[in-house]
């Protein structure tokens, strides 16, 4: 599943879900997010819940993470966040950093 979030969506998204989620923090003009978009798609697709989040729309919340690089992975389970996981990945790496969250 995959869902957009922006400053005023994000807690009901993210926070207040009772399912882990794979947060992307993101920006249309960021290259290595771009090409980041279609391993996130295939993971939704396979069943993992990912919420995108446009650090241009979204400042505060981008803020509020600490998020100075993009692209920036956050694992958010049980309303609170793990570690980051930030810069150029490509599946295989998403896929270890996730099993080490859980």
């Amino acid at each position: 599943m995959l869902y957009e979030a922006n400053d005023e969506t994000f807690e009901s998204l993210v926070l207040h879900s009772t399912e882990p989620t794979l947060v992307d923090f993101w920006a249309p003009w960021c290259g290595h997010c771009r090409r980041l978009e279609p391993v996130l798609e295939q993971l939704a697709d396979e069943g993992r819940r990912i919420v995108k989040i446009n650090v241009d729309i979204a400042p505060r919340t981008a803020r509020q993470y600490g998020v100075g690089s993009i692209p920036a992975l956050f694992y958010c389970k049980d309303g609170g966040h793990g570690a980051a996981l930030v810069g150029p990945v490509g599946r295989e790496d998403i896929e270890h950093w996730l099993a080490a969250q859980a």
